[in-house]
């Protein structure tokens, strides 16, 4: 689990958000801390695992001046890579999403991540993410999902599949299957 953030009410601080990294260790069932996150405090990142590492990165971090005191936050547009093996994480190359909308979905399939963000017509853009390459755009044959919020998204059987959330009230209960 990577960073994240809460509103609070304390004091003149009333929104933080988080750099800390933990592990699940389900044999044990117990929680162990690793290095913080290296892109400092974030909300809202993208993120995949590829293999045995974990991408992460892009989301909101909170403005310096206000964001504490207002939750004015600034998107962030890096991608870096936590290799638990070595509890480190280590900055990749730059790489674009392009016009990132805080609508977001993240799978693996195989040795790539695709992940999916929805652009300024409200249509879904699926990313492909490869370590050494960085993002390139995958064609959709199909434009009938549409945008929200709070989307859940997982892969099994070398297909990523998508669906539900909420956009201005409204609940989706749809699903999708991406198979690339």
């Amino acid at each position: 689990i990577f960073g994240g953030g809460n509103s609070k009410n304390t004091g003149t601080i009333r929104f933080a958000y988080f750099k800390d990294t933990w592990e699940f260790d389900p044999l044990k069932s117990s929680w162990t801390q690793r290095t913080n996150f290296s892109g400092g405090e974030r909300s809202e990142m993208y993120g995949v695992n590829i293999s045995d590492k974990a991408y992460l990165g892009y989301g909101q971090a909170l403005d310096n001046q206000t964001g504490a005191n207002t939750g004015l936050n600034k998107a962030v547009s890096d991608m870096w890579e936590f290799d638990p093996a070595r509890n480190a994480w280590v900055q990749q190359p730059a790489t674009s999403l392009g016009n990132v909308s805080s609508s977001k979905i993240g799978f693996s399939i195989q040795n790539k991540g695709y992940f999916g963000l929805f652009n300024s017509n409200n249509q879904l853009q699926i990313l492909t993410f490869e370590p050494t390459k960085g993002f390139t755009s995958v064609a959709l044959t199909s434009t009938i999902v549409t945008d929200r919020n709070n989307a859940i998204s997982t892969s099994t059987n070398n297909s990523g599949f998508f669906g539900l959330g909420s956009k201005s009230g409204f609940l989706y209960n749809d699903f999708y299957r991406f198979n690339p």
